[in-house]
């Protein structure tokens, strides 16, 4: 089986990227949409969205969520978002819940607290063929 190799120059290359900024959205830090608490916007680079990290309310309270506000209006079509709701596949993280905020869409989902896969290939992680 064949490693993973990483060209550490790629990496450098494609963090300078100029992605597709679409609309300025609002900043909703301190905002609650849904039963989500946005924290703060976290320094992430997205072609499509605003990242943050989340609080639950109410009945998610106590549990952490990562929330994408779209820079579109109209960025996904509801029917794709209940689709990934209810796919069940342990592969794919849930959406526990999705709507709209000032116009824009957002859809969060659950906080799972691990580095980036980029930044593991950028210390030199390989993976084996099995390992994927």
């Amino acid at each position: 089986m064949s490693e993973t190799k990483v060209n550490s120059s790629f990496l450098d290359k494609i963090k300078n990227t100029v992605l597709n900024k679409g609309d300025s959205v609002p900043d909703i830090t301190g905002k609650t949409l849904g039963e989500f608490h946005a924290e703060r916007r976290m320094a992430l680079p997205s072609g499509e969205a605003d990242i943050y990290l989340c609080s639950g309310t109410g009945s998610l309270a106590g549990r952490r969520f990562v929330l994408k506000y779209y820079r579109r209006k109209n960025a996904v079509k509801p029917e794709v978002l209940e689709k990934i709701s209810g796919l069940g596949n342990p592969c794919v993280s849930p959406v526990a819940e999705y709507g709209e905020y000032e116009g824009y869409q957002y859809a969060a989902r659950p906080y799972y607290e691990m580095p980036a896969l980029s930044e593991v290939l950028a210390r030199g992680a390989t993976f084996s063929e099995e390992e994927l």
